[in-house]
């Protein structure tokens, strides 16, 4: 337990420095000099450990095994089995904002919030809409025993 906690303060730690060094993530989260601080101050109290440990667990306890089901078999559908038109399609095939988007697994692990944000695709354009619809109709698919 005490590796897993150790482990996991250096990964946080790790990417909160990354996140800092990277100017464009920098400004997506729109943190202040103030607020980068006191995240550093908070980071270096051993309270802290502890938090990020329940967090994670209870993460871990959030993700069933019927969502690491859904997700593993998303990984063998690419991208194109959703049938998303022209435009919502080549914006998130050509984006590399949160990595490279192939399959439908990798549209899956992405929020509303983080999909709005890729060049081409606005909050409220058609185009959100119609990649959420279609999420959903995946997931209800996958939940109905329509894909394997």
């Amino acid at each position: 337990m005490k590796r897993k906690k150790k482990e996991l303060l250096l990964f946080v730690c790790t990417v909160y420095t990354v996140l800092l060094k990277n100017e464009s993530r920098k400004q997506e989260l729109g943190l202040t000099e103030a607020e980068e601080k006191r995240l550093a101050e908070l980071l270096a109290q051993p309270e802290t450990a502890r938090g990020i440990m329940v967090l994670y667990q209870a993460m871990s306890a959030a993700l069933s095994p019927a969502k690491r089901s859904l997700q593993q078999t998303a990984e063998n559908y690419p991208l194109e089995y959703l049938g998303l038109s022209a435009r919502p399609y080549a914006c998130l095939a050509k984006s590399l904002l949160y990595g490279e988007i192939r399959t439908v697994a990798d549209l899956l692990r992405l929020s509303e919030a983080q999909i709005s944000r890729i060049r081409g695709i606005g909050p409220n354009s058609k185009s959100l809409e119609e990649i959420k619809r279609k999420r959903l109709k995946f997931v209800q698919d996958y939940h109905a025993g329509l894909i394997r």
